[in-house]
């Protein structure tokens, strides 16, 4: 068993929580990664997807509503299905992992400390200077269990 650090898909501005979109899609295929790269583009949100050990990762970055967080989440698990409950996406890099940014779309506004973390991972993304901002949100990290090294 290993520690491993992940990310809630809920933040707070102290006032309202909101929901960020999280989805791990397991062994795709270049096509795969292609339509969910396209899927994404569509969906309310700013995202960032990369690689994984075992596949691909998107961490949404605008704060959504239940409800509209429900309906893009149903997108996905519909046309990608998973095995995944978008609850808690893990952050911690594996052993041998090799995490590559292989797509993003910043353009609908992100959450500052969570894209200020991805920024830093991925230095190709645009700096926090040239995106839209919106709110002033946390986000709720958490340390958990796992088998997978």
């Amino acid at each position: 068993m290993k520690k491993v650090l992940g990310i809630r898909h809920i933040i707070t501005d102290h006032i309202k929580w909101k929901y960020l979109l999280f989805y791990d899609l397991d062994n795709p295929t270049k096509d795969d990664v292609l339509d969910l790269e396209r899927s994404c583009n569509n969906l309310p949100t700013s995202y960032i997807m990369y690689s994984t050990k075992n596949g691909v990762h998107v961490i949404g970055l605008t704060p959504l509503d239940i409800e509209t967080h429900a309906l893009c989440f149903g997108h996905l698990q519909c046309n990608f299905p998973s095995y995944y409950n978008g609850g808690t996406i893990r952050m911690s890099r594996r052993k041998d992992e090799n995490q590559e940014l292989i797509a993003f779309n910043v353009s609908k506004g992100v959450t500052l400390n969570l894209y200020g973390i991805y920024s830093q991972r991925f230095g190709s993304l645009p700096s926090v200077f040239d995106v839209p901002i919106i709110g002033n949100h946390n986000s709720v990290f958490e340390t958990y269990w796992s088998k997978k090294q």
